[in-house]
């Protein structure tokens, strides 16, 4: 958009004038090479001509992201859905990238785009392993980059809690058949926990 429609009338018709015009609204331009025409005409209606100057485009904003997840609670072993909601209007979309504490995200990651300038929306399932190890308050987030030299990734992220209610296995290794009363035994369990880990082994005597 342009001030004043693009044109300022000066009363009086001076010898000499100094005007400005301002340029406003250019977050959904495409960067690159933009053509500006200047022209003048006297009180009596002699033209200039057109003076142009092109002067270059550039893109120094992120896009815009935002992040939502189907819960807030996660456990081990199960998945959940992410949705990120993405837009860059004016250079168009580079590639968007899910970071997660552990596990995979489905689909390619990043994924690229081809400089598009529609909002897009893309879902991905997070899998949650046996074996993650990074529970309690976790951040999940989104980068999204743009065709742009000039700006800064779009972020989002969203807080989730990881829970680990799978319960720990635990067995006897090769306990002796019969134990003597003069000298006891020794007797050895296994214990494995994949996610929190094993926090003690109990024995007990009947």
């Amino acid at each position: 958009t342009v001030s004043n429609n693009g044109t300022i009338t000066i009363a009086g018709g001076p010898a000499t004038s100094n005007k400005s015009f301002t340029l406003t609204d250019l977050a959904n331009c495409a960067p690159g090479s933009l053509t500006l025409t200047l022209s003048g005409t006297d009180v009596a209606g002699n033209s200039s001509g057109d003076v142009v100057h092109q002067p270059t485009l550039r893109d120094a904003i992120a896009p815009s992201a935002n992040l939502a997840v189907s819960s807030s609670t996660v456990d081990v072993s199960t998945s959940i859905t992410l949705t990120a909601t993405i837009h860059d209007p004016s250079s168009g979309l580079a590639s968007l990238a899910f970071t997660v504490p552990c596990g995979t995200v489905s689909g390619d990651n990043p994924t690229a785009f081809n400089g598009d300038t529609t909002q897009q929306v893309v879902q991905r399932t997070w899998s949650v392993p046996a074996n993650c190890r990074t529970l309690g308050t976790q951040s999940v987030s989104i980068a999204v980059a743009d065709q742009s030299a000039h700006s800064s990734d779009g972020q989002a992220s969203q807080q989730v809690t990881l829970r680990d209610l799978t319960v720990p296995t635990i067995s006897w290794n090769a306990p002796p058949a019969t134990i003597s009363l003069a000298n006891g035994a020794t007797l050895t369990a296994d214990a494995q926990d994949h996610s929190s880990g094993i926090a003690r082994v109990s024995f007990s005597l009947a």
